[in-house]
């Protein structure tokens, strides 16, 4: 399959890539392809401007921020960002947002540590039920466990498991 990425960047490529498009001569793959790529390379040029947003002082741009990181761009640059806001953000839907964030990290094996933060919250007295809800959510999906597990299990059958076992 064609990568557009590198056409992308240039405009004799894009002018190329409409073209086609416009021709219907791109396959079904082809043109869902392109629509994924033109979303990645618009929504990589505002990568600076979403990791700055993640020290505004509204509770809801630094919920967006860690979306945005979450689920479009890849968060690994502003890893130790992250943690911070989990662990210590005044607002609780922050540190439930950081917590997904941080489960979406943890699902390939390269942030154990996040793994074992969000199950060391899921005990924590310290913490709002909320926040320890996400962490649940977040831990359970990290370590593979299917939505419909996520939404039935409460948080203390969740403590019960270990990475990657089962209760």
């Amino acid at each position: 399959m064609r990568e557009f990425s590198e056409e992308l960047l240039t405009e004799p490529g894009r002018a190329k890539i409409r073209e086609e498009m416009r021709k219907g001569e791109l396959t079904a793959k082809e043109t869902v392809a392109v629509i994924n790529a033109i979303e990645k390379f618009t929504l990589f040029q505002l990568l600076p401007e979403v990791e700055a947003a993640l020290d505004h002082e509204d509770p809801w741009v630094r919920i967006s921020a860690l979306s945005a990181l979450c689920f479009a761009f890849s968060a690994d640059s502003k890893y130790s960002r992250i943690v911070e806001m989990f662990n210590s953000d005044d607002n609780e839907d922050v540190r439930s947002m950081a917590a997904t964030t941080l489960g979406n990290l943890a699902c390939d094996g390269r942030y154990p540590q996040a793994l074992r933060m969000l199950r060391s919250t899921l005990g924590s007295t310290a913490e709002t039920f909320t926040v320890r809800d996400a962490a649940k959510s977040a831990y359970l999906h990290a370590i593979g466990r299917s939505i419909h597990d996520r939404m039935g299990m409460s948080i203390e059958d969740a403590m019960k498991i270990e990475d990657y076992g089962s209760p």
